[in-house]
C-alpha cells in the first residue's frame, strides 16, 4: 500500500474532476477517469529510478509533480510521514498560481 493522504482541498478537486467526467462522457469514461488517477497517485509516492514524477522545493518544501492524462498531481513530501497531496488541477490551469494559494494554507 503506498502511503498518501489527501488534503481537503485536493479530495474537492478529486470529487469536482469525476463528477466533470461523469456529467460530460458517462459513468464508464468516469470510472475508466477514476482507475487512472488512483494509479497516478500510487506512481507518485514512489522512491525508484523508474518514478516519473518531477521533484523541486519551494519554501524550503520538496513537492513532487506528475502529469496525469490531463491534470497535474502535487504531493508535499514530509518527514516520516506520508505524502500530502494537496491539488490536482487541469493543464489548462493556472498552476503556479493555483499552487501557491496551497502552499500559502
Amino acid at each position: 500500500m503506498h502511503s498518501y493522504r489527501l488534503s481537503v482541498t485536493a479530495e474537492k478537486d478529486l470529487q469536482d474532476i469525476l463528477e466533470y467526467t461523469l456529467e460530460q462522457f458517462g459513468e464508464s469514461q468516469m470510472l475508466q477517469y477514476n482507475a487512472k488517477l488512483i494509479s497516478c497517485l500510487e506512481a507518485i509516492t514512489e522512491d525508484s529510478s523508474f518514478s516519473h514524477y518531477k521533484r523541486f522545493k519551494r519554501n524550503g518544501k520538496f513537492i513532487r509533480s506528475l502529469h496525469c492524462q490531463k491534470h497535474y498531481i502535487f504531493a508535499l513530501e514530509q518527514e516520516d510521514a506520508p505524502l500530502i497531496i494537496i491539488a490536482l488541477l487541469h493543464d489548462k490551469m493556472d498552476l503556479i498560481t493555483r499552487l501557491k494559494s496551497r502552499l500559502a494554507r
